[in-house]
């Protein structure tokens, strides 16, 4: 007698397969015989990132002595049309990701170098200056950033460890426009910000030594 035929059995199919909605942090262990290969699906999120930090950068003020333009009239023992140096810089860098950015180096850039204005001391504002961070020489060809007091590049950054730099540029005889570049790498990856002041380069002007009169 012919035996009837049979139904194939049907095996339960399983993916092996996490993904990032999983909500799984670490190692995860799955018990019992897994057939074929197991694909994790693991994005970094700093890869998702153009640039995985950030940098703000604005001027800061290296000295406590107020200036006025020789060549601009100006009502006498009046502070009208004065202005303080912001020659400094300060650059908070800050990372977008949980994976670490390292920072490798930062660099002055001249932008322009010309002769200053005439100027002339008009005062100056007490205040307590805290010196700190960096210092650079813009009359180099090719300007380095040389720490003041502590360690030298390179730093980490991360999204919830930021920096704070302070760079303060050597006396020169020169107006000058520069910004600072960057370097960083994270997760293989590596590239350059530009940091400026708000959209404007910092803006160097040396000390007139021409009092007023």
């Amino acid at each position: 007698m012919p035996e009837e035929p049979t139904e194939p059995v049907q095996r339960p199919h399983t993916e092996n397969s996490l993904s990032d909605h999983s909500h799984v942090a670490g190692p995860v262990v799955q018990a019992g015989v897994i057939h074929g290969g197991v694909t994790i699906h693991h994005t970094n999120e700093s890869r998702k990132l153009e640039t995985p930090c950030m940098a703000t950068g604005s001027g800061i003020r290296t000295a406590n002595d107020v200036y006025r333009w020789a060549d601009e009239p100006a009502a006498p023992h009046t502070w009208a049309g004065t202005w303080t140096p912001e020659d400094g810089a300060s650059v908070l860098v800050e990372g977008l990701a949980t994976q670490a950015v390292v920072l490798r180096e930062m660099r002055p850039v001249v932008l322009s170098r010309k002769a200053p204005r005439p100027a002339q001391h008009w005062g100056l504002i007490m205040s307590h200056l805290e010196k700190r961070g960096f210092t650079t020489d813009l009359d180099a060809d090719h300007p380095v950033l040389r720490p003041l007091d502590g360690p030298d590049f390179p730093f980490t950054v991360t999204s919830s460890d930021p920096e704070l730099f302070e760079v303060y540029p050597a006396a020169s005889a020169f107006e000058i426009e520069w910004h600072l570049e960057l370097e960083w790498s994270s997760a293989g990856r590596h590239g350059t910000l530009t940091v400026d002041n708000g959209g404007r380069p910092f803006h160097f002007v040396p000390r007139p030594r021409t009092p007023v009169r």
